[in-house]
């Protein structure tokens, strides 16, 4: 035995082969000291299943050594000179109070135990150092072997093996027993690297490290994390242990067992005339989904004018709710505050008004997303068949379905709820191989967004995968459900530990497939828990105050002499040629108002660059640069002379490659306006493209503006662009519309933080004020230099002003 003399308790067998005729059938398991003299311990028959089976000895035994003795497989007697016995597994099991060999307090975080960094902070990651900016704080989070919770005794902050050079300047400990966006509790602080010592009983699946501010540039070792484990015993099994294949459930799971699911209880109060009083205690109900509503009455009290409704659900928040008169109007909300687990709606209400709640379980929503690279070709037709066999089962009002092969857009154009149309958009699908499992979780959780209710990505992949910067703020806000079915190389390594931290989230679940039998299991465990009854918490509270509408902020130029860096690029493809209905060709109407656009929006001393892409020369292909960076003015005695040509074709990426090129001497924030009336024809990846100059390091905004668009979907694949480049969509339908969209894409755009350093509202000079609730925020525009306001304050009903030359 691998570790040496150990308590034997028992043995673990996994039945494999075609129809399971070759598997291994009668056996014999044997022990000994020695290797010499042998004791038999099991003789037992293996049954033609999937799945491990175990075997428990009479009494736990000591050994060295094991023996396994074949006796028949499935199709009879065992003759070594004419049958093949197939066995996929056989495991030798200590006694479960044993200590982890050779570490009786083994370290958690250690990547030859399971430990792994889950994410990092900021978002565009480190590898042996992280560089920081201004306030800017470093942060990472490790999990442990399959995502199981430990008692851990200690976690200490160590420097990385030979690293050298500065550290970060002290760092906060958390740790979180449900998932790896929290919830977070705090176990200590550290001012330089060391170790904490934990009190007993301290429960972790995860850990986080967070650093201070770095107060400026910083480049610092990157942190690492020692996480040791209770020692096992009779009171506690190590994490370690066999808990099962994959499995996320261990010690704490074994302490801490989870209440049987119950259904949704008919209290009485399921509809209007039977609603239950409301008062000032917190209630909780079950509802279900096409079955079983709630209803609750609430009085306004005599002087009051808000109404408060706090709706919590756990993990996430699975129901939604609302308001009505005695009459049964619906009352739309004055404010809202949503999150994955919890909703705040605020109304604006009469003394003495009767009122009811309605509470229901909306439909599930549920991407259904798979790998479309080659090292997993072969169970694409599999999960094929197992949507069409979901999409059969889908009842309209209660589940909604989106498909999301890797590498491309949506099929469908909106949620989907008939079988008809999924099974065709499956049947016309033809795949582009790609492994962007991340990608693809990301859009799928933004899908997500726009629902209420459960939501859901069902996946199937190895999870080898390009990394996706936005992909845990995405998971963080949406709070989806992640099923994920690890195929390939999804079994171990890398790829599974992503598909057990994404699976973590919801909390969803992840299953290793190795079979069809096994891909089925996994969906009908995925189909069955969305299809459960939802919990919740309902409290509602009343105010005295008259509800204030939100305060409202907005940033002008009171031409202080702040400048911006803006690039245009322009489409002059043969398409750009058209007739527009009110007269004049798509080009000669875009140049005239983009001309407009520079000279009236763009500030005097801005820099600006023009890029043409379509047919230069001789090449249908090419792009160029027609105004390299300079004063505008140049840009508007070139901006008359673009045009466009028959026959030119649109190599979107080519031309946002060049902008690299393009801007790499320009400094500060710069803003990039893609303008185009159509997709990439020249094979290149526009979006490849994008991430490409946020991988270069230059601070660059994409702003896409298409003009005349026929496509719903390339519109999105637009917004994803535009997304990508940390900007915005803008639709124009004609010259009107251009002007008005273009003006807004060339503003120098905005954000608003909060006090956690949260981006909450985003804006653009010159634009439309964006509504805020009250609070004390920070504004940073990305002029040339960046103006900043630090401590703004926005009181409700207040409309508030900064103009650019008050700012830092």
């Amino acid at each position: 035995l691998a570790s040496g003399p150990a308590r034997v308790a028992g043995v673990v067998l996994e039945a494999v082969g075609p129809d399971m005729a070759t598997s291994v059938a009668d056996f014999r398991v044997s022990l000994s000291m020695d290797g010499t003299t042998w004791r038999e311990a099991v003789a037992a028959r293996l049954e033609a299943r999937e799945g491990l089976q175990s075997y428990v000895l009479g009494a736990p035994t000591d050994a060295r050594f094991a023996r396994l003795e074949i006796v028949s497989t499935h199709e009879g007697p065992l003759a070594a000179a004419s049958r093949t016995a197939t066995l996929g597994s056989f495991e030798v099991i200590a006694a479960p109070e044993a200590p982890v060999p050779g570490a009786p307090s083994p370290d958690l975080a250690d990547p030859a135990r399971g430990g792994h960094v889950v994410w990092t902070a900021p978002a565009r990651g480190f590898g042996h150092y992280v560089d920081l900016q201004g306030d800017e704080r470093a942060e990472v989070v490790v999990g442990f072997h399959h995502d199981r919770a430990a008692r851990v005794t200690e976690i200490a902050w160590v420097d990385p093996p030979k690293g050298s050079g500065a550290r970060l300047p002290g760092v906060t400990l958390y740790t979180a027993t449900a998932g790896p966006l929290g919830p977070w509790t705090k176990v200590g602080k550290l001012a330089a690297p060391g170790k904490i010592a934990l009190p007993a009983g301290t429960w972790a699946r995860f850990v986080r490290l967070e650093s201070e501010p770095a107060g400026g540039r910083l480049r610092a070792m990157a942190p690492g994390l020692v996480v040791h484990e209770a020692t096992a015993g009779p009171g506690y099994r190590s994490i370690l242990g066999e808990w099962g294949p994959f499995s996320r459930a261990a010690a704490w799971e074994r302490e801490h067992p989870a209440p049987a699911v119950a259904g949704a209880t008919a209290r009485g109060n399921q509809s209007r005339k039977t609603a239950a009083k409301l008062g000032a205690a917190a209630v909780s109900g079950r509802v279900h989904r096409g079955r079983v509503e709630d209803f609750w009455a609430v009085t306004v009290p005599a002087g009051h004018h808000q109404l408060t409704l706090d709706v919590s659900g756990s993990p996430t928040l699975d129901v939604d709710f609302e308001v009505s008169d005695a009459r049964g109007a619906v009352l739309p909300p004055r404010q809202r505050a949503e999150k994955a687990g919890a909703a705040r709606r605020t109304w604006e209400v009469t003394p003495g008004q009767a009122l009811v709640v309605r509470v229901w379980q909306p439909p599930s929503s549920v991407v259904f997303s798979w790998d479309t690279s080659g090292s997993v070709a072969s169970w694409v037709p599999l999960v094929r068949d197992a949507i069409a066999r979901f999409a059969a089962t889908v009842t309209p009002g209660q589940e909604q379905v989106h498909l999301l092969p890797f590498g491309g857009e949506p099929l469908l154009a909106g949620w989907e709820t008939g079988a008809d149309h999924l099974w065709s958009a499956l049947s016309s699908y033809r795949p582009a191989a790609s492994s962007e499992a991340a990608a693809a979780v990301r859009r799928a959780s933004e899908l997500l967004a726009e629902t209420r209710g459960a939501k859901a990505v069902i996946l199937l992949t190895d999870a080898l995968t390009p990394p996706d910067t936005t992909l845990w703020r995405a998971l963080d806000e949406v709070r989806p459900r992640v099923f994920a079915a690890g195929v390939a190389a999804g079994l171990e390594g890398e790829g599974q530990d992503r598909l057990e931290d994404w699976a973590s989230v919801g909390p969803g679940r992840y299953d290793g497939v190795v079979s069809r039998g096994e891909l089925d299991d996994f969906f009908e465990r995925a189909s069955a828990t969305l299809r459960r009854p939802a919990s919740y918490t309902l409290a509602a509270t009343t105010r005295a105050e008259p509800l204030l509408a939100p305060g409202t902020l907005a940033v002008v130029d009171d031409g202080s002499g702040a400048a911006a860096a803006v690039e245009l690029v322009v489409d002059v493809s043969g398409s750009m040629l058209e007739t527009m209905r009110g007269g004049g060709t798509r080009v000669d109407v875009a140049k005239k108002i983009i001309a407009d656009i520079v000279g009236t929006e763009v500030p005097a001393r801005s820099t600006v660059a023009v890029r043409v892409f379509g047919r230069v020369g001789g090449d249908a292909c090419a792009t160029a640069l027609v105004v390299p960076p300079g004063p505008k003015d140049a840009a508007l005695a070139a901006i008359a002379g673009i045009t466009a040509t028959k026959y030119a074709m649109t190599p979107i990426a080519a031309a946002l490659k060049a902008v690299g090129e393009d801007l790499a001497g320009t400094k500060g924030p710069k803003t990039v306006v893609l303008l185009t009336d159509g997709r990439e024809t020249c094979g290149g990846d526009p979006l490849a493209a994008t991430k490409e100059l946020g991988e270069k390091g230059l601070d660059v905004r994409l702003n896409v503006v298409g003009f005349a668009l026929s496509s719903a979907r390339l519109k999105r694949t637009f917004g994803a662009l535009a997304e990508a480049g940390g900007g915005q969509f803008y639709d124009a339908a004609d010259g009107e519309g251009l002007a008005e969209v273009l003006a807004a894409a060339v503003r120098s755009p905005w954000v608003v933080a909060d006090a956690a350093g949260a981006v909450v509202a985003r804006g653009a000079v010159g634009g439309a004020p964006v509504s805020l609730p009250a609070g004390r925020y920070r504004v940073e525009v990305a002029t040339v230099p960046p103006r900043v306001f630090e401590d703004v304050e926005v009181r409700d009903g207040e409309a508030k002003q900064l103009s650019l030359g008050d700012g830092k």
